[in-house]
């Protein structure tokens, strides 16, 4: 009896309700007869004054003004009145309070885990849920003045949003002159199950998209005939030059598979890449890839033609001029960057025209995969022939992405370098499938500081110490921190070194590498792993003092049995490299920032852009004997 008495007070309720609303919209019918201008600036203003104050129901304000005003009037007035006042709001905190708001609450850590998500959310997804009538738009859109979001982008968000919204609510309302209130039930239930379906869907996307990293599904350039055909191949040669001779010649050592077997399989290759950061036509003189070409040259024991050009008449007669087997290299993409960020900015004028200079495109560049540039998303949009994966590329997805996603265990983390920030979502995704997380250099002293330690004039990230405190706590114990450092009272080559533990710093004094305890704990922690991801060096290695950290782990490592251990770019492969480990290890990466999105689980625009395989392969399971 209890249960069903209640049902019938809510019902006797709703009904109330319902005629007490509809008498509301009666009466201001009534008046609107009266003063047609005072009704339109009700219409204005009743939305407007719900974006400032969220207070009244926009369900009601809409359904009111179609009423009072017909349904073209009434919707246009509201997503003036609504998007026109929810723009003002979010301009005003976004460029004058807003900033100094953003700094003050941005380093709390839901606070920040909420701004980040927000920032990554597509432009459907804005209108989605801006467009949904028993959301909270105004609190939503104070969230948002919180965020980067570009300005234009945000007020194609909000018309858009509104004017579906209203659209909808204008149209039932129409249909149901005599019962608004019913009219709201409605279009609240059609809402709910609408939501229903966009989450289902997103889920489904969400699904599958694991399971693609789970395995390579994307097609390689073997998928590919190349007898005969221009072969369009982006490659990563941003190698480091000091007075336009090559320090390091390792990613152009890597894409040396690649570049043979499309010359053994009768491809015409063309070579593209980007060198460095071109702003300026002074830029142009240290950033030519003339000194790329020679090298390569030598390496390949032949002439590679270069074209010291980006487009134009000569690039493209040079390139019919190739018979099977040749190769040739056009000029730094990043050149047309000097016209309005073309390639950086994926233009799509310059997408298309590189991608008809050839039958096929290849993507072998991972360092560039995090970024959706003219010279790999553009042009794998307008190719004809296919665009697939190199093996430098193909080699990148398998090792980062199994080590992630199917890492052989224990997995074991180590993530260094300077700043917590630039790896907050490395540690939120590794904290869920590492079993240890190991952490060293500079970063650790926002850690530290976050247990109360003296750090002394060590680099802190006072931002992101709540943060580090919040990780710390999350990770229940799988995060390792250095015992005992290397300090010193400068950052200097030939600063005095002192050996102190972690508890002990010297407040006048800054730390640069880990101790030996550290490399002992480290040590004990990666006994056994099978698996181990490294990012990051452990202290300031370019100076001899201070590497015996970073040497070290590269010593363990580099004796780790029965373990793949895997580079993620960067200072940590710089390092591994130049002290002579690079043979030791199962791989090293080619990308820093790509790395460390992948690791960080995002997609890759340069990868997601090729094909995919037509059924991706799963690994079999060994048969029962």
């Amino acid at each position: 009896m209890g249960g069903k008495y209640k049902i019938i007070v809510l019902a006797n309720f709703m009904k109330r309700l319902a005629a007490y609303f509809n008498e509301f919209i009666a009466a201001a019918q009534e008046f609107a007869q009266g003063s047609i201008w005072l009704a339109i600036l009700v219409g204005i203003g009743m939305p407007l004054v719900e974006a400032l104050f969220p207070i009244l129901p926009i369900l009601a304000i809409v359904t009111a003004n179609v009423t009072l005003l017909g349904p073209f009037w009434g919707v246009l007035l509201s997503v003036i009145g609504s998007a026109g006042g929810m723009y003002l709001v979010f301009l005003v905190l976004n460029l004058s309070i807003g900033k100094r708001f953003r700094k003050s609450i941005i380093i709390k850590p839901q606070v920040l885990r909420f701004n980040r998500w927000l920032s990554n959310k597509s432009t459907e997804f804005y209108v989605f849920i801006l467009s949904v009538p028993f959301i909270p738009s105004a609190i939503v859109n104070y969230a948002m003045s919180l965020t980067s979001i570009g300005k234009k982008r945000y007020g194609v968000i909000l018309f858009a949003s509104r004017g579906i919204m209203f659209s909808v609510i204008g149209f039932l309302s129409s249909l149901m002159k005599d019962k608004p209130f019913e009219a709201i039930i409605i279009i609240l239930a059609g809402y709910f199950v609408g939501y229903g379906i966009y989450y289902g869907i997103v889920q489904l996307i969400k699904y599958i998209k694991n399971r693609r990293r789970l395995f390579m599904s994307k097609k390689t350039v073997r998928d590919l005939d190349l007898k005969g055909k221009v072969v369009l191949m982006r490659v990563d040669f941003n190698v480091p030059l000091k007075g336009g001779v090559i320090t390091d010649d390792n990613r152009i050592v890597q894409a040396l598979s690649t570049i043979k077997y499309v010359k053994e399989n009768g491809g015409k290759l063309v070579l593209f890449s980007h060198l460095g950061r071109v702003k300026t036509e002074e830029d142009k003189k240290d950033s030519s890839l003339a000194p790329v070409v020679n090298r390569l040259s030598e390496l390949l024991g032949e002439k590679v033609v270069f074209v010291p050009e980006t487009r134009g008449k000569k690039l493209e007669a040079a390139i019919k001029k190739l018979k099977e087997g040749e190769v040739l290299m056009f000029e730094n993409t990043r050149f047309e960057d000097l016209d309005g960020n073309k390639e950086s900015k994926n233009n799509p004028e310059l997408g298309a025209y590189w991608a008809s200079l050839g039958d096929v495109f290849v993507n072998d560049a991972f360092g560039t995969a995090h970024r959706a540039h003219a010279s790999n998303v553009g042009v794998a949009a307008n190719i004809k022939g296919g665009a697939v994966a190199g093996f430098l590329l193909e080699k990148e997805i398998k090792f980062i992405g199994d080590a992630v996603n199917v890492p052989e265990r224990p997995f074991v983390a180590i993530l260094g370098g300077a700043k917590v920030s630039d790896k907050i979502s490395v540690i939120e995704n590794l904290i869920n499938k590492a079993d240890k997380i190991l952490i060293c250099g500079a970063m650790a002293y926002t850690f530290f500081k976050a247990l109360g330690y003296e750090v002394g004039k060590s680099k802190v990230e006072d931002d992101y110490v709540k943060y580090a405190e919040e990780l710390l706590k999350k990770a229940k114990g799988k995060i390792i921190l250095p015992v005992d450092h290397l300090v010193a009272s400068e950052f200097s080559a030939d600063a005095e070194a002192e050996l102190v533990d972690v508890h002990h710093t010297p407040a006048d004094k800054m730390g640069l590498d880990i101790g030996p305890k550290t490399l002992e704990v480290f040590e004990k922690e990666l006994h056994g792993a099978k698996t181990v991801v490294w990012n990051g060096p452990a202290g300031v290695f370019e100076f001899e003092k201070f590497a015996a950290g970073t040497k070290g782990i590269c010593e363990v490592l580099a004796n780790l049995e029965g373990a793949k251990t895997i580079i993620g770019g960067g200072d940590s492969a710089a390092a591994a490299i130049s002290m002579g480990y690079e043979s030791k290890f199962t791989h090293i990466s080619t990308g820093g920032g790509a790395s460390l999105e992948y690791l960080e689980g995002k997609d890759l625009p340069g990868i997601t852009c090729l094909n995919d395989s037509e059924k991706p392969k799963e690994k079999k399971k060994c048969a029962k004997k």
